[in-house]
């Protein structure tokens, strides 16, 4: 009688917060719904979709994945700028030593992109997901979390001086 009066987005958040409970039981992973959901948005990313998958432990992953993914193409343009005079601009502002720092950041969610890629053609996936999720909310919360508090609080001062001439 209660689902009768659970609204889509009470069904679809319950559902959701099963498929994710099973797959952190299935995986064995650490992360917890609030730590993920902190960093990837995975409620949000449902909602909009309003589908969970079957296989949750890919559609989780591939959430995390793309993430960070997402955030490659402003690094980039910091080392490399393209012809837009905004990626121009603020690539003016980082050091030969601030531009390693980048490159080893991106290389390091080019690893996590491509190992999250194998281990969906590898055979027995659930121990390599589980540590694969560990792996990657880690890097997020340590390393990529304080590196992109750093660079973007930089560029802000940076935009924030530029508007004052």
């Amino acid at each position: 009688m209660g689902d009768l009066f659970m609204t889509d987005k009470e069904k679809l958040l319950s559902e959701l917060k099963a498929a994710f409970e099973k797959t952190k039981k299935q995986l064995k992973f650490k992360a917890t719904f609030e730590e993920i959901d902190d960093i990837c948005y995975i409620e949000d990313a449902i909602l909009s979709s309003r589908a969970v998958s079957s296989r949750y432990d890919r559609q989780l992953i591939n959430r995390i994945v793309e993430t960070s993914y997402a955030w490659l193409s402003g690094l980039h343009s910091l080392v490399f700028p393209s012809q837009d005079l905004i990626s121009m601009h603020e690539s003016k502002t980082i050091s030969q030593e601030e531009r390693k720092e980048i490159m080893k950041i991106m290389s390091k969610i080019m690893y996590f992109t491509r190992k999250s890629k194998r281990i969906a053609f590898t055979k027995n996936y659930a121990q390599l997901e589980g540590e694969f999720v560990d792996e990657i909310i880690d890097f997020y919360k340590k390393i990529f979390v304080p590196f992109m508090h750093k660079n973007q609080l930089q560029l802000e001062n940076f935009w924030q001086k530029e508007s004052e001439k």
